[in-house]
């Protein structure tokens, strides 16, 4: 029969094992529960507050209205504790300078954006992200036009062609088209959008963006001519 040391040995042996295997449990559950709140703060901390949301609508009018106002406060915003804040409110930031010509800077800081974002892959898959992925795109390509970098606008287009909405490709690599003289696949892909694109029959916006484009085409030399030699007409 074994002797009381040994039984007690075997005593404490299973009372350590127990207390082992109970931390090991109350670690993986501590883990556990520390990877979901991480994770699902990772996708709060991505949401603007009702706050944050009117501040960005006020900053949108002001930038018309009242740029230094607009500009003041995109840049209180790049200074939030809040990642997302700080990303919106550079995007705004590159609004104010874009509004004044001055594309050098709107265009360093949306590249820098774009550039975070996507070596940031959890946030790059947020709703969020991808909705400021777009808007820094589409803000960069006017800069690239309006500074007359066609090549660089076409290269951006196709780089993130998957990342906007199909209508806008088609319609800014219109637009760059007809830029650089191709007026001919400029003016029939323009045409195209105008007649198929879903997107702008729901918004008024767009469609003046549009209106306004197709008035403008006649004012580049050569565009008329271009239009009787294709027979296009918008």
């Amino acid at each position: 029969f074994p002797s009381h040391d040994t039984k007690m040995n075997s005593h404490r042996f299973q009372t350590w094992i127990n207390h082992t295997i109970q931390s090991i449990q109350n670690c993986v559950i501590s883990s556990l529960l520390l990877c979901v709140f991480f994770f699902s703060g990772q996708g709060w901390t991505q949401e603007l507050t009702n706050q944050e949301e009117q501040e960005i609508r006020s900053i949108q009018q002001w930038l018309v209205t009242q740029p230094h106002i607009a500009f003041q406060h995109a840049q209180k915003m790049t200074a939030s504790s809040r990642e997302v804040v700080r990303d919106c409110g550079h995007y705004y930031v590159a609004n104010y300078y874009y509004n004044i010509s001055d594309y050098t800077k709107a265009r360093q800081i949306l590249q820098t954006l774009l550039k975070k974002i996507a070596q940031d892959k959890p946030i790059h898959e947020h709703q969020r992200y991808k909705d400021l992925v777009r808007m820094c795109v589409n803000k960069l390509f006017y800069i690239h036009k309006n500074l007359g970098n066609y090549n660089q606008a076409l290269a951006l287009l196709n780089h993130y062609k998957t990342s906007i909405p199909e209508e806008r490709y088609h319609e800014q690599m219109a637009i760059a088209k007809v830029a650089m003289g191709e007026f001919e696949e400029g003016i029939t892909l323009l045409k195209q959008n105008l007649q198929t694109s879903n997107y702008l029959l729901h918004a008024e916006g767009e469609k003046k963006v549009m209106h306004d484009i197709k008035n403008n085409l006649f004012l580049i030399p050569n565009v008329g001519i271009a239009y009787r030699l294709t027979g296009n007409g918008i």
